[in-house]
């Protein structure tokens, strides 16, 4: 019996989790022993019902898993399970890792420095500057960048991630050849080409409710530490943010505005223990033990040349953080029609990036 198709099969069956799996094949010493054991003796273990235990007696299963795994090669994706010597370290020390693992993208060292970084949906423009900010500078320095591909948060740490040329993964809570939500096309091929995206969940898995505060154990398992950017006291974030010290984990938080329900959860964080985070070298000191002379010099700021004299006062008037076009155009004293047309050439040039919104900021 191919014990990666085992692994695989043991997935598809209906109501068995992670936790229940793992347990299962750890009193039957392999998952070949537990497929090969009868109803009874499954049913014997705890917290596994007779029904369940009558379902994984089905070959049905292992022929789904042929199926699936061949389907799943033609598109692109590959398999790691958790009898492969490339499943990622972290992860397999977790409480209840992903028997299986669906991948897009790069082959990854799972064991270099590794940071998550999540936060709110509906994050503030200073919300997406920081989760940029801090992944572009996590990203140059050589730590891979591991979060959701959820709007908000992490969208945007997976942007600056890329344009910092670093590594970052994606960890859906939909199939890992699902692109959710979909304005993420375009840097879920980015991601693709930098990194990798990953699921537990089955090829073609739509998006579902359930499926999100699961796969957040993923988000946290795979890195050493992981930083909560704006979230609100019920934040999905907080519940990455917990799983993250259940494995043994740091976490750290960034401060926000008192007066705004986007900073209760990462300063109740805070007040818990969290490690407040006011620069880069926060993280680096904490995780990585570096201090400011080990660290790599910072990177040459863009300055782009020959610009007009338009260009020049938009330039002047953009910065690392986004910037609405109504406000640029005040500030050049030019109409938004006017900056608008300059500011696509300027990006066709590479000069300056925009964001939803109408927001735009300096290529850093």
């Amino acid at each position: 019996m191919d014990v990666r198709l085992a692994l695989l099969a043991i997935t598809l069956v209906p109501r068995l989790g992670p936790a229940t799996a793992g347990r299962l094949i750890q009193h039957f010493g392999s998952v070949e022993a537990l497929l090969d054991s009868d109803e009874e003796a499954r049913s014997a273990v705890t917290g596994v019902s007779a029904k369940t235990a009558r379902e994984m007696g089905r070959s049905v299963y292992l022929d789904q898993a042929v199926e699936m795994k061949a389907a799943a090669e033609k598109v692109g994706l590959d398999l790691f399970t958790l009898a492969d010597s490339d499943y990622p370290k972290r992860l397999r020390d977790i409480y209840d890792p992903p028997l299986v693992l669906w991948g897009r993208g790069h082959t990854l060292d799972w064991t270099m420095p590794t940071v998550s970084i999540v936060g709110m949906r509906a994050a503030s423009s200073y919300g997406l500057w920081a989760a940029e900010h801090f992944a572009r500078r996590l990203a140059e320095r050589g730590i891979l960048v591991v979060s959701g591909m959820a709007r908000g948060i992490d969208t945007a740490a997976h942007r600056g991630a890329v344009e910092g040329g670093g590594r970052t993964v994606a960890v859906l809570g939909t199939g890992a050849d699902v692109v959710y939500p979909p304005e993420n096309a375009k840097l879920y091929k980015a991601i693709s080409r930098q990194g990798v995206v990953l699921s537990e969940f089955a090829p073609g898995t739509p998006p579902m409710p359930g499926h999100f505060p699961r796969r957040n154990r993923i988000i946290s398992g795979l890195a050493q530490g992981t930083l909560v950017i704006e979230a609100g006291e019920k934040s999905g974030a907080l519940i990455t943010a917990y799983m993250a010290l259940d494995q043994g984990r740091d976490v750290f938080a960034l401060p926000g505005d008192v007066r705004s329900m986007k900073s209760r959860g990462t300063h109740r964080l805070i007040q818990q223990g969290a490690k407040l985070v006011g620069s880069l070298e926060d993280i680096l000191q904490e995780i990585f033990d570096l201090k400011s002379s080990a660290l790599p010099p910072s990177p040459v700021i863009f300055e782009p040349h020959n610009l007009s004299p338009v260009e020049t006062d938009i330039w002047a008037a953009l910065s690392e953080r986004p910037v609405h076009i109504d406000l640029l155009a005040q500030q050049c004293n030019r109409s938004p029609s006017e900056v608008m047309a300059v500011l696509l050439g300027m990006e066709l040039k590479n000069w300056v990036m925009q964001q939803p919104g109408m927001l735009f900021k300096r290529r850093l």
